[in-house]
């Protein structure tokens, strides 16, 4: 995770729940739980393992798009994710590749900037299997971020970045914080 630390010392973790989003907790200027893969981004959208529609974790999920990759191009459902992620990469101007990654970043803008406007955290840090997408991701993510309408308080954006210890952030931070 980030190794960052908050105003009064405390550290700043954002990390992935069950390897599917790749937001999962800020520990704020105070301690609390959250779970922000059931935040509602699509009202009335598809269905969640939660049950509820429309959460955070089915449209933000690397899980959901490496499915649209395989599924919008006729790849096998067995298409593992380094040979996803080369077929990504080579393919960025194919018009539906492209749709599929704006529709990812601009979920991915929605979720975290309800996140910044409830928390107003000094970081967001990026984990998960976006980590080994960065290349194709980040910069547009950031772009879209900082520039769109998405934050309310723009004043004091966090700082974006990617979680040191890529994929495994998740599982490391939350190992160290129990």
């Amino acid at each position: 995770g980030y190794r960052g630390r908050s105003k009064n010392g405390s550290p700043c973790p954002v990390s992935a729940p069950h390897g599917s989003l790749p937001v999962l907790s800020v520990v704020p200027e105070r301690s609390s739980g959250f779970e922000f893969g059931h935040m509602i981004i699509q009202k009335n959208g598809e269905v969640c393992r939660c049950g509820s529609k429309g959460c955070f974790e089915i449209y933000g999920s690397m899980r959901r798009f490496k499915n649209d990759i395989r599924y919008n191009l006729n790849l096998p459902e067995n298409t593992d994710g380094e040979e996803l992620l080369n077929i990504v990469k080579n393919n960025q101007a194919n018009p539906i590749v492209k749709e599929i990654i704006d529709e990812y970043i601009e979920n991915l803008c929605i979720g975290i900037s309800n996140i910044v406007d409830i928390l107003e955290p000094q970081a967001i840090c990026i984990g998960g299997g976006f980590s080994y997408y960065k290349e194709i991701f980040l910069e547009k993510f950031i772009n879209e971020f900082y520039n769109a309408d998405y934050v309310f308080y723009k004043e004091n954006m966090p700082k974006i970045v990617i979680a040191e210890l890529g994929n495994d952030a998740g599982i490391i931070g939350s190992a160290l914080y129990a």
